[in-house]
């Protein structure tokens, strides 16, 4: 699955914090991925690797997990999760067409006709998405298979995380936060965005979303770091536009988050630093460019 979807998925299905305290139990298993990154000069951050998308047993809590969390004065997310409401006006605002306007006037004929069969092969009716802007409509797509396989955003890792932070009292800080992720997915001519959108089509028509999520969420699970970088980034898009935007949401936005990551070991006390699993995988991840900038960077099991 790329990562263009993993984004949507994250945005566009949030919701309020569903997480209750029992939930904040100790986990079997590994439960996504983890490590410390420090020098002798700084704090200590703690780098995590979360889904967005899960279910109410799979949390992020594992005695790994649950021991950084103890020792951190702030928890660092890419966007708050319990403020999703906040942000539903932007989208709706970046997400819809003008009154009079529709998708089907950005959208070839053979296109359009791709999209609803899509569509209907996920009993989702085509008026769903006609008021939606081009780079909105993956979210709709992706909705069907993500309830068949079990899974919603609100028992995301970033939700639960959001939630034990409230209830310890322990700050939130937003690395990039919901008005720059929505900006950043609905930025871009028409072109570029038809192109992103029949790239997902393509995708989606050789393969069962719902299984992909599945397994993806089944590897975050038990940690297997090997499979979750063949899932997110093996799967590379074949066009040119695909690739610069998968640049654009992966490769430039790790070194944003490098630079809030240093900013926040200059600081005081531990931080819980979590973000989606892709953006700590491969040469240009996280893990590597904090190696690169001279952290001691290392696994926690």
């Amino acid at each position: 699955m790329r990562p263009l979807l993993v984004a949507v998925f994250m945005l566009c299905l949030a919701s309020t914090v569903r997480a209750e305290s029992p939930l904040f139990a100790e986990q079997s298993g590994p439960r996504g991925i983890l490590y410390r990154v420090h020098r002798a000069s700084s704090s200590t951050l703690y780098l995590f690797g979360t889904i967005h998308v899960s279910t109410a047993t799979q949390t992020p809590f594992s005695h790994a997990v649950k021991t950084a969390l103890a020792s951190c004065k702030r928890v660092a997310l890419e966007a708050d999760p319990s403020i999703i409401a906040q942000a539903m006006g932007q989208m709706m605002r970046l997400g819809r067409y003008p009154e009079g306007d529709s998708l089907r006037k950005h959208v070839p004929p053979a296109v359009m006709k791709d999209l609803e069969a899509a569509l209907a092969k996920e009993h989702v009716p085509i008026e769903q998405v006609e008021t939606l802007k081009l780079w909105a409509v993956p979210s709709v797509l992706s909705m069907a298979p993500t309830t068949r396989a079990g899974l919603d955003a609100a028992y995301g890792a970033d939700t639960f995380l959001a939630a034990w932070a409230h209830e310890h009292g322990v700050p939130i800080l937003e690395i990039e936060g919901w008005t720059f992720q929505l900006e950043l997915l609905s930025a871009g001519t028409d072109a570029d965005q038809l192109a992103l959108l029949e790239d997902e089509l393509g995708e989606l028509g050789k393969k069962d979303l719902a299984v992909e999520l599945k397994k993806l969420v089944d590897e975050w699970a038990a940690g297997d770091e090997k499979a979750l970088q063949e899932e997110l980034l093996g799967n590379r898009s074949k066009s040119a536009v695909g690739r610069r935007f998968e640049e654009k949401l992966l490769g430039k936005r790790n070194v944003g988050m490098a630079d809030k990551a240093e900013s926040y070991l200059a600081l005081p006390g531990d931080t819980f630093f979590a973000v989606g699993c892709a953006h700590l995988l491969g040469k240009k991840g996280l893990v590597a460019l904090m190696k690169k900038r001279g952290y001691d960077v290392r696994p926690v099991r």
